[in-house]
């Protein structure tokens, strides 16, 4: 992982090109995890939300065709813990490039 850190989200934005393939992670996603394809050769972008307001609420229409989300089987758990969910991202991210 290289851990950089941006003075703000359009600086961050303006440079998204170049890093990678931008993945966006929410709960009002209607994409599951397991159709993002995050084996992209030029590299995946993991982006999530804070975890108590996740993504900013423009972003969700501006990245619709990106936005992902994790499968929740019991209708009485309203979110994962974000450390977990990045946790559950990044192996998603490995086992789909395994066969790289």
């Amino acid at each position: 992982m290289d851990l950089q850190v941006w003075p703000d989200w359009n600086t961050f934005e303006q440079n998204l090109p170049q890093m990678g393939d931008a993945f966006f992670f929410s709960t009002k996603a209607t994409q599951t995890l397991w159709e993002a394809p995050l084996n992209s050769k030029r590299g995946a972008v993991l982006i999530f939300g804070s975890e108590g307001k996740g993504l900013p609420p423009e972003l969700y229409d501006r990245y619709r065709e990106r936005l992902f989300g994790m499968p929740i089987l019991s209708p009485e758990v309203r979110s994962l813990n974000l450390s977990t969910s990045v946790g559950i991202a990044l192996y998603e991210v490995l086992r789909q490039r395994k066969a790289i």
